[in-house]
């Protein structure tokens, strides 16, 4: 969004600096994203300075020439060999001055430098109107009033003012600041909040009433077209006026090139008060009657010159015969107004927002009316732009006449209604805000406010189509009053939300994450083509691609959460921050055989060093290890016990990995992330990575039964086994053959040791078990203990032919 500083001063009184002015609005959301000094004059003429004109001779060796000496307000005169015939003694003139850079109205930029002409030293150049750019006489120099002060800048002398063009950086639900008043209510909102002593009110344009005759005109309206309000606006008398100067500056600073009057009015008021307006020649509607319908699979060429094939999905503005325009998009090239055009009609209306932007997307139309309505413009600007304009052609065109008046609205539209209350406000923000506060700037940025003791009534705006709920109010208030102002305190927890079971088991998983040194991420739902395709053919699934995608980038919705935390990770690495414990919880969108389905999963990654590096600590890579211990402790924590983990058979997304089984179900799976997937996001360490369906483990969550146990008073005993195995046996099928031979003893049973080297027999490796073996009754004896591990040993040697080393 582009915004002219100096039509934002219009509206601000003692509007501050630019760079003040933009530090305001970034605090508030509008970002401002860059100040560009636009000047008038190619040049702004630097260095060019009112001179008093002390001295002139003829020059001795050219008749043309003259020798004059000059005062600029400096010291000493300086010396100036002038060619222009009108120079004389006593004369305020426009001197360049050496080391300026002239922009002249015909000709390449030259720089005035110090020189000799004839022999003669010459400090700079006295002007005329084309050296400084400023018209196209030549006839001799420009000569000033008697009683303009030396040494004053030209610019300043001349009331030639530059403008500054702020680049806002605009998020699709701020309608409402696509406009130069509505930027400066934002401002002016934050200002009173920063300086109380200091208010300032906003100072809107003004508007002319409207005739309340139509003069025949009328309006038919399809109630197909969703358009909630429509009005036109019949002048004439504009045919061959000049677009004001100022007006023309105006819109050329913000990027629109002035065409005639009757398009610029348009076009100003569209950036002044943010409501998009058309305008047409009378004689094209034959009875004086205007269609708004849709389209009815016919051809128009729009402004820039393409012809359009229009269907019953487009909304069309018409006339008894064909259609001359595409409403909230573009017009009809045929149906442009030109400058000659004396009889007119002017459009304003309130088009549906869904409708424009799927006419918009299908033709490739940008136009600066589609970004407004796509967004959804208020019903009640259709009447005030209708005003401003009257108002604004009483001024320029006092001559023109302004005839006759229609309109349709055929339900009028209440505002949204909103009641919020000073508790649920500080539960938000974390803050108190005095309540006298809180309407001010609710007041200020166009909310009717109703206060009643700690309760709010609000009335939003109709351009703030987004508002609707008690927290987007906050939100209002909070940009407003300062983000910077709520208080990071020392100690932070994730609170529970009371709203269901989903919302508190993401935050018991959260927390319990965060606890392990996890840092939650929340990537988009959107991917890369290639990302879904890499995934689509690893896993035999299709994903779901976008008709109508923002970016080639973006696609298609994620069929896995993986890509998302890949992304982190290379954006990590390119700032050396590789040690990472990564975890989001957020839903996958995959197409099946009855449409689509999506499912809420848990995703974790890790990846680098276990630990930080440490003079007393060797550093250690993350392995599949780790990671399994952490997918177990969340298991454990939702009530999900004797875990088993089985070899994964189609591996996926993984180079190798392990599923989790519990009383014959998967609860989810882990590994190291393939190569390829590493290599697409640029990701240069190996990845740990584990999903889980989240609604498995919401069903697990619930049936949890807090159950307390008290911690037996019976000592356990360890034995340790060294087995000879086959290579392919491994520690997961010795661990279950152990729990199968001995279930009512046996605890635990972990690996501490493996060998695989010289000594050992062909095809073997050695396997260094612990075995934690306990009653919860009785102290164990060691005639019970010997019997348990003879149960151990004879089973591994049976079913795994493990032999005792």
């Amino acid at each position: 969004m582009k915004i002219s500083y100096q039509l934002l001063r219009q509206f601000i009184p003692d509007t501050p600096s630019p760079e003040h002015v933009a530090e305001i609005l970034t605090r508030t959301g509008l970002e401002v994203e860059g100040i560009e000094t636009i000047e008038k004059i190619p040049g702004g003429l630097k260095g060019v300075v009112v001179g008093h004109v002390l001295a002139c001779e003829k020059h001795p060796d050219a008749d043309r020439l003259s020798i004059t000496q000059v005062d600029l307000g400096s010291e000493q005169p300086v010396q100036i060999v002038c060619g222009a015939p009108n120079v004389a003694a006593g004369q305020k003139v426009l001197v360049a001055t050496v080391g300026s850079t002239l922009y002249p109205s015909t000709g390449e930029p030259f720089a005035i430098k110090k020189s000799k002409i004839r022999g003669a030293e010459s400090h700079g150049m006295i002007c005329a109107e084309d050296e400084l750019g400023l018209g196209q006489s030549h006839d001799g120099i420009l000569i000033l009033p008697a009683e303009t002060q030396v040494g004053t800048p030209a610019a300043e002398a001349l009331n030639i003012e530059s403008d500054q063009l702020l680049e806002i950086g605009i998020t699709p639900n701020r309608t409402d600041a696509l406009s130069h008043v509505g930027v400066a209510r934002d401002f002016i909102a934050a200002w009173n909040v920063e300086h109380p002593e200091a208010q300032k009110t906003l100072l809107l344009p003004s508007f002319h009433t409207l005739p309340t005759q139509s003069n025949g005109w009328s309006i038919q309206l399809e109630n197909e077209t969703a358009c909630a309000r429509y009005a036109c606006l019949e002048i004439s008398g504009l045919a061959n006026q000049p677009t004001p100067d100022w007006m023309k500056e105006i819109l050329v600073v913000i990027g629109v090139k002035p065409i005639n009057l009757a398009v610029d009015l348009t076009n100003y008021i569209q950036h002044e008060l943010g409501q998009p307006m058309h305008v047409f020649r009378a004689a094209d509607f034959e009875s004086k009657t205007i269609h708004i319908r849709n389209g009815k699979d016919e051809t128009m060429k729009t402004l820039d010159g393409i012809e359009r094939k229009i269907t019953e999905t487009d909304v069309v503005i018409a006339s008894d015969r064909s259609p001359l325009c595409i409403a909230g998009v573009m017009g009809s090239l045929d149906a442009g107004v030109q400058f000659n055009d004396d009889h007119l009609i002017f459009e304003s209306a309130c088009f549906n927002a869904v409708r424009v932007r799927k006419t918009a997307k299908k033709f490739g139309i940008h136009s600066d009316s589609s970004f407004r309505f796509e967004r959804g413009t208020g019903v009640d600007a259709v009447l005030t732009a209708m005003k401003r304009l009257a108002q604004l052609v009483s001024e320029i065109a006092p001559e023109a006449q302004i005839g006759g008046y229609a309109e349709v609205y055929p339900e009028p539209i209440l505002k949204a209604e909103i009641t919020l209350t000073a508790a649920y406000l500080q539960q938000l923000t974390g803050i108190q805000i005095p309540a006298a506060e809180v309407s001010q700037i609710l007041q200020h940025l166009d909310f009717e406010v109703e206060a009643i003791d700690d309760v709010w009534k609000i009335k939003a705006p109709y351009n703030r189509v987004e508002v609707t709920r008690p927290a987007d109010v906050v939100e209002e208030i909070l940009r407003i009053y300062g983000y910077d102002k709520i208080e990071v305190p020392s100690r932070m927890k994730l609170s529970l939300n009371s709203k269901g079971k989903t919302e508190n088991l993401y935050y018991q998983v959260a927390q319990l994450l965060a606890a392990q040194g996890f840092s939650e991420i929340m990537s988009m739902s959107l991917v890369k083509s290639t990302y879904a395709e890499s995934f689509d053919t690893l896993f035999q699934v299709e994903s779901v691609s976008l008709k109508n995608p923002l970016s080639k980038d973006l696609s298609h919705m994620r069929s896995s959460l993986i890509f998302g935390g890949l992304e982190s990770i290379a954006l990590n690495e390119k700032h050396r921050a590789n040690n990472l414990r990564l975890f989001e919880i957020g839903k996958e969108y995959r197409k099946t055989e009855n449409g689509y389905a999506e499912k809420r999963k848990l995703a974790i990654w890790m990846v680098g060093d276990q630990n930080p590096e440490s003079w007393n600590r060797t550093a250690e890579k993350n392995t599949l290890i780790q990671l399994r211990s952490k997918v177990e402790m969340v298991l454990n924590a939702l009530g999900v016990k004797q875990l088993e983990w089985n070899e994964l058979e189609e591996k996926g997304a993984f180079a190798y990995g392990l599923e989790a089984v519990s009383q014959k179900k998967v609860w989810g799976v882990c590994g190291q992330v393939r190569q390829e997937l590493l290599d697409a996001c640029d990701v240069q360490q190996d990845v740990f990575y584990a999903e889980f369906e989240f609604n498995t483990l919401e069903k697990a969550a619930s049936q949890q039964k807090n159950n307390f146990e008290p911690l037996t008073k019976y000592p356990w005993v360890r034995r340790d086994l060294s087995l000879l195995v086959n290579k392919p046996t491994s520690f997961e099928t010795l661990r279950k053959t152990a729990f199968k031979a001995e279930r009512k003893l046996l605890k635990d049973v972990s690996l501490f040791d493996v060998y695989e080297g010289k000594n050992l027999p062909e095809g073997k490796k050695s396997y260094a078990l612990k075995f934690i073996l306990q009653d919860e009754q009785q102290t164990l004896t060691d005639e019970a203990v010997e019997k348990s591990m003879q149960r151990i040993l004879q089973g591994l040697q049976t079913e795994c032919s493990a032999e005792l080393r």
